[in-house]
């Protein structure tokens, strides 16, 4: 058995005795164009920072977006989330704690993976910094950052 005629396209592999090129897995590239990457070792893990589809001929394949970060042989942009409570706008995360950097505003929630837009707080919730959620007031009405300062100043006051 040979390696294939062709040869070996980038983002792929070729075992020797096969006739068809296999794609590299994704979270791993290869930038080979010959018949020499015989093995799916041949494939590289994709970089920190960046994520690696399937056949992925180069890294990084695309940086890796805001709100997610990408470590080490990252299969897709949306595999690792940044935690709940911050936004990220930063591209290009290595780890989820380069994600906590900056808290989700007041007056707004972020769930897992909010990058650029945070969500706006609804009517009858209160969002205070660093939500990851809104939470339900007993009023019913949209409470601000400065509103919900001064109602938690007050209940600290009480106590």
């Amino acid at each position: 058995m040979t390696a294939p005629t062709a040869g070996c396209t980038v983002g792929h592999f070729c075992p020797i005795g096969t006739i068809t090129p296999y794609n590299c897995p994704a979270g791993t590239y290869t930038t080979a164009t010959n018949t020499s990457n015989n093995k799916i070792t041949d494939c590289i893990p994709c970089t920190n920072g960046s994520y690696c589809p399937e056949a992925s001929s180069s890294t990084p394949a695309a940086n890796c977006p805001a709100g997610y970060y990408c470590p080490l042989g990252t299969r897709y942009s949306n595999e690792f989330p940044c935690p709940s409570g911050y936004k990220s706008t930063s591209t290009g995360l290595t780890s989820s704690a380069s994600c906590t950097s900056t808290q989700c505003p007041a007056g707004y929630y972020c769930p897992s993976g909010t990058g650029t837009n945070e969500i706006s707080c609804p009517i009858g919730h209160i969002c205070p910094t660093g939500s990851s959620l809104p939470t339900p007031t007993s009023s019913g009405k949209k409470q601000t950052s400065q509103l919900l300062t001064v109602e938690l100043a007050f209940i600290v006051q009480q106590d």
